[in-house]
């Protein structure tokens, strides 16, 4: 029984439609709430910006004042400035291949574009399904030596 009579003009929320103020609906999603605020993506911008023009001032600085491979001491010892130059990407991986970094980062991007538009079933399948080659791939490799 419903508090309404059946002649209401209003019409009837349809109970398998999102509410689209519903945290839980497909318009909450992050990208679809980033573009529904530009004030967002600015703010993102700025961030990032700011934190790659620091990034880069901070290396400009180092280079400059530190010599390689000694110590600076400073706040009594509590804290030391090295300046270690990394001839690879993280954890000297890949050196003198960064380039190829650079490509799997590009990759990843555009894979995550991809990925927002297929079935979440499809995306785990696939995603097993390369996890189980990667790790028959790796077992292979240890095995060979």
């Amino acid at each position: 029984m419903t508090d309404r009579a059946d002649d209401d003009p209003r019409p009837q929320p349809d109970a398998a439609a999102p509410v689209q103020d519903d945290p839980r609906t497909p318009a909450a999603e992050p990208a679809a709430a980033i573009a529904q605020h530009p004030r967002r993506v600015g703010l993102l911008a700025t961030v990032a910006g700011t934190v790659i023009v620091l990034d880069l001032l901070t290396k400009i600085i180092a280079v400059a004042l530190l010599t390689p491979y000694e110590s600076v001491r400073i706040l009594g010892g509590l804290v030391y400035f090295s300046l270690i130059r990394n001839p690879g990407a993280a954890f000297s991986m890949a050196t003198g291949m960064t380039w190829l970094l650079a490509l799997v980062a590009i990759g990843v991007v555009a894979g995550a574009k991809l990925v927002e538009r297929v079935p979440l079933a499809l995306v785990r399948r696939v995603t097993g399904v390369i996890l189980a080659a990667l790790g028959v791939v790796s077992a292979v490799a240890a095995i060979r030596g």
